[in-house]
């Protein structure tokens, strides 16, 4: 470890970014000075490194970075805003939203890669640097994605007092949004959930059904579908053995 620590502060970008991850990788503490320091570095590379080994460790660990992740991110350009934004999130810093959220209508935190591979965005991190309430008042976003992550959220924290803004979402023009937001409705099931739900079933196609369907089965498990039946269509005979079915 010791050879990695010390090139970690090396004016080498490769051999820096490389000594970076191996103390990320095996948590060594000395990997979040070392990251902190790297974020003053003048190559945006080294920059982009740095926040995504800080996002690694996350909070309680990185908390120490948050003074230098906001100058770094002053003095950002595209090729590392995405990461030191990212690593704002991780470390639980409410005042990262607005811009995690700006980044994440345009796609690019979801193209965030972890130290090591594999996808680094968690919706519900970013989702958690605010009240739900907050959430609540984006379901008429005109971000599909943002409506989504609202769905998403409401639908785990599925409450009575969500049930106007799951409606809504319900009903939503984006497929993907309105069966996140039946996932909560069928949660709730209430008569003012379940009526918006069982309309939204109803007149929904074959393909969108299926994915209705899904997301309750998913969501809720037996009781989900059980409601479902509820919404079976009675037009033929035909159409009420294929819905059940």
């Amino acid at each position: 470890m010791t050879k990695w620590r010390e090139l970690a502060r090396s004016p080498e970008y490769e051999l820096q970014n490389e000594a970076l991850q191996q103390l990320a990788f095996v948590d060594d503490p000395d990997g979040v000075v070392a990251a902190t320091a790297a974020l003053a570095n003048i190559d945006h590379r080294v920059r982009g490194t740095a926040a995504l080994v800080l996002a690694h460790y996350g909070t309680p660990a990185a908390d120490g970075a948050k003074d230098a992740l906001w100058k770094a991110l002053a003095e950002a350009d595209e090729s590392d805003r995405p990461q030191l934004t990212w690593a704002l999130v991780a470390v639980k810093d409410p005042k990262a939203f607005e811009p995690a959220m700006a980044l994440f209508k345009k796609g690019y935190l979801s193209k965030i890669q972890r130290v090591g591979g594999g996808n680094a965005f968690d919706p519900e991190k970013l989702a958690s640097l605010v009240s739900l309430e907050t959430l609540a008042g984006l379901v008429g976003d005109e971000s599909p994605s943002v409506r989504q992550l609202v769905a998403i959220t409401l639908s785990r924290n599925a409450e009575p007092k969500w049930t106007d803004a799951l409606i809504k979402l319900v009903n939503d023009k984006d497929i993907d949004v309105a069966r996140e937001a039946a996932t909560g409705l069928g949660k709730i099931a209430d008569e003012k959930a379940r009526g918006p739900l069982l309309a939204a079933l109803a007149k929904a196609d074959k393909d969108s059904r299926a994915k209705f369907l899904e997301a309750l089965r998913d969501g809720i498990g037996g009781e989900g579908l059980v409601l479902a039946l509820e919404s079976v269509s009675k037009a033929t005979p035909e159409t009420t053995w294929h819905q059940t079915k």
